[in-house]
């Protein structure tokens, strides 16, 4: 009853504020479609209240605890930007508030799980209320970016993946075919992860197409392989302890992860060489960022040598997105600019691979945060 009231009062407060600022009619709309997704979150938590319970415990919790908590914040985070949906771009610095309250949603999802493990808090409530909102995160980020034409319409399968996936358990079960549980896989959550931070940056006001689309499909093939490698586990096609399926995804694993990134790697610094000598022609007439360009292509030149040589080359990768987009978004998108982007693409997804000097990054994407070393 007490979130209810909360939930009900942040409204208020975000539509007084819209409407300060926004058409009257936009507004209204925002609450109206801010309301019925909340209004689901809270029913949500209120018919799964009985399994606030500690795995392998019966006994009932007396409290939700931080971590569930957050959980719910990030679920009224995301009903914010889904107020947005079925309106125009609202003006000047408010267009900036959907992906800013995706954003602060899916920083949630990181601290919701380090909370509920440091606190001895972790629930089959908070669990479940996790995998409610990831499905639910996903299908708002990727519905904004197609209503606002960042993404073109077939980019909805990442929002209706998550639904069709339990449906498909649902219907198999009610005809009494085998539907295992998910294996535990330490790729799912990372992948999960990086797409949610796709969706957020598809949401800034100043990306648009064919960049973003491009984009897109180096996240887009990863999320779409993983949903059918765990659709294949479910039904049984795939047998996860089998002799079989473990030595072909250790020897895919080595593939993709060790000799992969090697030419992507080494194309990407090539390309930021040929990048920086011609420096000063690369923003075209973007004379906003006139005054910019040699500190950028000072960094990139350095992310360069950084990446080549494998020194946190996901963290180095990460970092090369903003000069590069900064490129696209206020100059033009050119072959040169297309191989940067997807270079530091797979970097930043793949990792720089065999040879490397050091990857310190990789204990965070095999391990949650909060959560002990073995």
């Amino acid at each position: 009853m007490l979130l209810a009231l909360v939930t009900a009062s942040l409204l208020l407060l975000g539509y007084v504020g819209l409407r300060a600022q926004w058409a009257p009619t936009y507004a209204a709309r925002w609450l109206g479609l801010a309301a019925v997704v909340s209004i689901y979150e809270l029913a949500v938590l209120f018919r799964r209240l009985p399994i606030n319970i500690r795995p392998g415990e019966h006994e009932l919790l007396n409290n939700l605890g931080p971590g569930t908590l957050a959980t719910f914040f990030r679920g009224l985070m995301l009903s914010g930007a889904a107020g947005f949906a079925f309106s125009p771009r609202p003006p000047g610095l408010l267009a900036w508030a959907p992906m800013i309250l995706f954003t602060l949603g899916e920083l949630l999802d990181f601290v919701d799980g380090y909370l509920a493990r440091k606190t001895d808090h972790m629930t089959r409530l908070g669990e479940s209320l996790d995998l409610e909102f990831d499905s639910l995160g996903m299908l708002i980020g990727s519905g904004l970016a197609v209503w606002y034409r960042v993404l073109p319409w077939p980019y909805l399968i990442i929002g209706a993946a998550g639904y069709l996936f339990r449906l498909g358990v649902w219907v198999r079960r009610r005809s009494s075919k085998p539907a295992r549980e998910l294996h535990a896989s330490t790729s799912r959550r990372p992948i999960a992860g990086l797409m949610m931070g796709y969706l957020s940056v598809m949401l800034w006001p100043i990306v648009e197409p064919p960049a973003t689309t491009l984009a897109g499909l180096f996240f887009l093939v990863p999320f779409l392989a993983s949903f059918t490698r765990d659709w294949l586990m479910v039904s049984g096609a795939i047998e996860p302890h089998g002799e079989r399926y473990v030595r072909w995804r250790m020897q895919a694993r080595s593939v993709l992860l060790r000799w992969v990134p090697l030419p992507v790697r080494a194309l990407l610094v090539l390309t930021l060489i040929l990048q920086s000598a011609d420096g000063s022609a690369r923003l075209g007439d973007a004379l906003i960022l006139r005054e910019s360009v040699w500190p950028l292509i000072t960094l990139e030149a350095f992310l360069g040598v950084v990446i080549g040589l494998g020194i946190a080359g996901r963290a180095a990768a990460f970092v090369l997105l903003f000069p590069v987009g900064l490129s696209i978004a206020f100059g033009e998108f050119n072959p040169n600019r297309a191989l940067a982007l997807g270079g530091a693409l797979t970097m930043l997804i793949l990792g720089t691979g065999k040879f490397s000097l050091w990857q310190p990054e990789e204990s965070i994407f095999s391990r949650r945060a909060g959560e002990r070393r073995a």
